[in-house]
Formats: structure tokens, C-alpha cells, sequence
């Protein structure tokens, strides 16, 4: 990723007209980040002062700069900004916001009001060079963006309201998508950001409330901590959620996603320490392919898995389909309705150990009967000391987790437990035989 070298320069950029622009500093700034970019050479830095940036075409970055916002006019260095201040590009309802073809570090912007959904490039076929890709559309470049918000953007048909990168190496942390979506009646509705054959790491990155959420194809990338709310899908059958490629999942949230087909589709990844609640519609909440789900629960959702692979996992699930010599162990499937239970459908082909299956399953060490969470109804998954799960593990397993759910060390008793929390206390009838005995 790219850092500011020694000798390298800095623009400005101000919303202030001060008679005088050549960019050299804040009394005389530039007004465009485009004249900023424009005058930079790799490895320069770009300071933009607080304030809202109107645009009619993209910013285009096409040197290794460093493009850094939320300054008051008056620093000296980026540490001396005011925390939770921002500069803000707008592109006031039609257009891209930001094309980047070399590489870059972006941090501290709002990007706001791009739409290419709204474009005729029959009369403005300038345009198309700038498409797909509505807020930022990146490729063939190490892109670091670092504490930004985009928002009430609408990308085309087939790019991402947000965010579209091809060919990238990704370093996102810390950074916002609020209500965008994806454009046209039959599009892929691609709110969240849309990755093609991308490295790196995404972290701490929050999507909510868009209509349509990531999609990340081909590639190698890490999600950690990262959270997918409120999405919706109701314009198009396409998964709302949509990843597959060898990429990793951990420490993350799908929380209220809706869609008119299936909610989340995984294939071929790696999944652990997740949630999944509330995704729900017409077709299955959460769809894996091909994956590896650890330590991870699902609640008020419903589970089809294909060839896949579930560890320690807890589905508080509506209903379960396993197929394709899937494998499941030291997991809990059971419903948070006591009465009704969870639709179970397990293929024989599946291999079942060492767990609790409502109605039961055919294998070693499988239990059928109340699990005793600690209260179902708040989403809270953890076991009584009581439950018949505790210590009804097994540690013969290749990829047995090291610790649970919350970073609680798996093994406390004389097995792991089943499902993705590890019971803090002592099963009565394992209790330490020296407190028995008084000592």
C-alpha cells in the first residue's frame, strides 16, 4: 500500500476562495480535488479541508497518492485533525464518484449522491469509461481506504451502488455504507460493495440499510468484523448476500436481511466466530456451498448446506437441509420453539457426530434432547449447566477450534462442548474432586 515518501509534496483543498490557487498550502488551496490530483506526482499527498465538494464528472485518481479529508485549515499533520470530521464529495444525483486506477490511499471522505443508474450514454457516452460502479470504482490497484462513509448512492445494472473493484489489492478498515443500491429492474441490485478477483483485507466495515448487499466473486480476501444489516433484495431473485471465491469470514454479523429468493449464499469459504440472525424471505436464509462454518450461530433463520462443513456450531434455526456428504460435529440444531421444532433434512449421506439434531440422527455420540439454552427468545445461545451439551464433545476432530464463539478457551471441561459457546461453570457430576471432598 502506498505511504507518503520523503521529499514527496502536499496540496491543498479548501472550499475557501482565498484569491489564490496554486495548491501549496492552506492560504492558498485549491477549490477542485481533480486540479489537486491533477498537480500531484506519485506519492504526494492530497489535504481536503472540511466541507461539502460538488462535482459534474468523477475524481480521477490515477497516480499513487495519498488523499486524505477532514482537516480545519490549519494543520500541520493528519494527527492534528479533530476526530469524526470529514470532507464530503457529492455528486449531486448523477455520475461516479471516484475512479481509481493507480495505487492509492483514501481516508476521511464522505462520498454521497453518485447515481449511474440515471446516465444515457447515448448522449454522454464520455461516461462509459466511468461505469460500472457508482460511489468509488477501482482497478488494477493497491487501494487503501480507511474511515470512510458512502452513502445514497445508485449504481447500474451491474455494478455496485458503493463500491466496485476489479483486480484490486483491498486494505478497507473502518468504513460505512449506508443506503445505496444497485440499479435497474433487473440487475443484480448491488448495493454493498461489488468485488471481482480481489486480495486483501476488508475490517470493521458496516453495510446497512441498502438494497442489495456485497458481492464478492473469484479472489482471496479476509472479512473480519465486519456487519451486513437490513439489507433487502426485494427487486431481484439474486442472493442478497453473495460471496464465493477463497475468501475468509470471521468475527462478523448478517443480521435482518430480507430478500425474495435466498438471503446469503457462501461458496467455497471459510466462515467462523459469525452470526446470523433475522434473514429471512421466500427462500433460504443462509445458503453454503463447498464451505467451512466454525463457532458460528444461526437464529431465526432457516440453513441449507451443500458439501459443507459445520464445527461447533448452534442453529437456532426455522429449518436445516444438509446434503453432498456435508460433515457436522460437536453442533446443536434445535429450534428456539420448543414446540414446533426446526424442519430437519438430512441427506444419509451426511456425517453426524457428536451432536444434539432434534429428532435425532443416526451416529456416534448424537444426542436428541433439549439443549437448555439460557433464554432462546433473547437470542441468547449459551447453555445452562444443566444442558446435556456440556462436556459432550469430541476433541477428534483435525480442525477443532482453540476457543468458542466469544474467545473463551474451548476446552474447560473433560470434552468441548457442543454448539458454538463454551459453558464457563462445572457440569453437576464433573465437579473438582478436591472441592468435593472438602479439601
Amino acid at each position: 500500500m502506498i505511504a507518503s515518501s520523503a521529499g514527496a509534496a502536499t496540496w491543498y483543498v479548501s472550499t475557501v476562495d482565498n484569491g489564490i490557487f496554486t495548491g501549496d498550502s492552506w492560504s492558498s488551496s485549491f477549490r477542485s480535488i481533480q486540479d489537486a490530483v491533477d498537480a500531484a506526482h506519485d506519492g504526494d499527498s492530497i489535504w481536503i479541508r472540511s466541507g461539502v465538494y460538488q462535482i459534474e464528472l468523477p475524481i480521477r485518481v490515477d497516480k499513487a497518492v495519498v488523499v486524505i479529508g477532514g482537516f480545519s485549515g490549519i494543520e500541520g499533520h493528519p494527527n492534528e485533525r479533530a476526530s469524526d470530521t470529514y470532507s464530503t464529495v457529492d455528486a449531486g444525483g448523477e455520475g461516479t464518484g471516484i475512479k481509481i486506477t493507480a495505487n492509492a490511499r483514501i481516508e476521511r471522505l464522505i462520498i454521497q449522491n453518485a447515481n449511474t443508474e440515471v446516465l444515457d450514454l447515448t448522449w454522454e457516452p464520455h461516461m462509459a469509461k466511468y461505469l460500472p460502479g457508482a460511489g468509488i470504482y477501482a482497478e488494477n490497484c493497491s487501494l487503501t481506504i480507511h474511515d470512510r462513509i458512502i452513502q445514497d448512492c445508485i449504481g447500474d445494472e451491474d455494478g455496485g451502488g458503493s463500491i466496485r473493484a476489479k483486480n484490486c489489492d483491498l486494505d478497507m478498515n473502518s468504513c460505512r455504507i449506508l443506503r445505496c443500491r444497485g440499479g435497474g429492474m433487473w440487475g443484480r441490485a448491488l448495493g454493498g460493495p461489488y468485488l471481482e478477483s480481489c486480495t486483501g483485507d476488508v475490517e470493521n466495515v458496516l453495510v446497512d440499510d441498502c438494497i442489495g448487499g456485497p458481492r464478492v466473486e473469484e479472489g482471496s480476501v479476509v472479512f473480519n468484523r465486519c456487519t451486513f444489516s437490513n439489507t433487502s433484495g426485494s427487486r431481484t431473485s439474486e442472493p442478497v448476500v453473495y460471496f464465493a471465491g477463497e475468501h475468509r469470514i470471521s468475527d462478523s454479523k448478517f443480521v435482518r436481511n430480507t430478500s425474495v429468493g435466498t438471503v446469503c449464499q457462501f461458496i467455497g469459504l471459510i466462515i467462523e466466530r459469525s452470526l446470523f440472525d433475522g434473514n429471512g424471505g421466500s427462500g433460504w436464509g443462509v445458503m453454503a456451498e463447498s464451505s467451512s462454518f466454525t463457532n458460528c450461530v444461526f437464529t431465526a433463520s432457516s440453513l441449507n448446506i451443500d458439501s459443507s462443513r459445520l464445527v461447533n456450531c448452534t442453529l437456532g434455526a426455522h429449518s436445516f437441509t444438509g446434503t453432498g456428504n456435508s460433515t457436522i460435529a460437536n453442533c446443536i440444531i434445535w429450534s428456539a420453539d420448543s414446540q414446533t421444532g426446526p424442519g430437519v433434512q438430512i441427506d444419509l449421506g451426511t456425517i453426524i457426530a457428536h451432536s444434539l439434531i432434534y429428532g435425532g440422527f443416526e451416529g456416534e455420540g448424537n444426542l436428541d434432547a433439549d439443549p437448555l439454552f439460557v433464554d432462546p427468545a433473547s437470542s441468547n445461545y449459551r447453555l445452562q449447566l444443566e444442558s446435556p451439551c456440556i462436556d459432550a464433545g469430541t476433541e477428534d476432530i483435525d480442525d477443532l477450534p482453540k476457543t468458542d464463539i466469544d474467545g473463551v478457551r474451548r476446552v474447560i471441561g473433560s470434552a468441548p462442548d457442543m454448539g458454538a459457546y463454551e459453558h464457563f461453570g462445572f457440569p453437576l457430576g464433573s465437579l473438582c474432586p478436591l472441592i468435593l471432598s472438602g479439601i
